[in-house]
C-alpha cells in the first residue's frame, strides 16, 4: 500500500500531499484507476530528498512492474509509467524512460540498480 511508504508526518513535517513525490503518485494511481487524465509534467518540479520505507517502495515498484507486464495492452498508459518512474526515482535516483520489452527492462533496471549501488 502506498500509504504504507510515507515515514509519517512524527519524521518529515506536515504532509505536502501532491508535492511529495509518494503523495503525487497516490494521485497518479487514483486518477489512473478512474481513468481520469493528470497533468504529469508537474512531477519534473517536485524534490526527491525525503526519505521512504525502500522496501515498501520496491514492493510497490514490482507490482507496477507485474502489472505492466500482465496487461500488455496498458504498456502505453502514461499514468501507470508515470508511477513507476516515481517508484524508480525513489530507489535508483533516476528511472527508465522506456518500458516497450519486458526483458529488455530487466537488464536496465539491473544497470540502474548496480549505478547506485557504486
Amino acid at each position: 500500500r502506498l500509504s504504507d511508504i510515507c515515514l509519517g508526518e512524527n519524521f518529515c513535517g506536515i504532509c505536502e500531499e501532491n508535492s511529495c513525490l509518494i503523495g503525487y503518485t497516490k494521485s497518479i494511481i487514483k486518477s489512473a484507476n478512474n481513468s481520469e487524465d493528470m497533468d504529469l509534467k508537474y512531477i519534473e518540479n517536485l524534490d526527491n530528498q525525503k526519505r521512504f520505507d525502500k522496501r515498501k517502495v520496491l514492493e510497490s515498484l514490482n507490482i507496477t512492474i507485474h502489472f505492466l507486464k500482465d496487461h500488455p495492452e496498458n504498456i502505453t498508459c502514461k499514468l501507470i509509467h508515470q508511477a513507476r518512474m516515481n517508484f524508480e526515482t525513489i530507489l535508483y535516483g533516476s528511472y527508465i524512460e522506456n518500458f516497450t520489452d519486458y526483458q529488455e527492462y530487466k537488464k536496465d533496471l539491473e544497470k540502474l540498480s548496480k549505478n547506485r549501488n557504486k
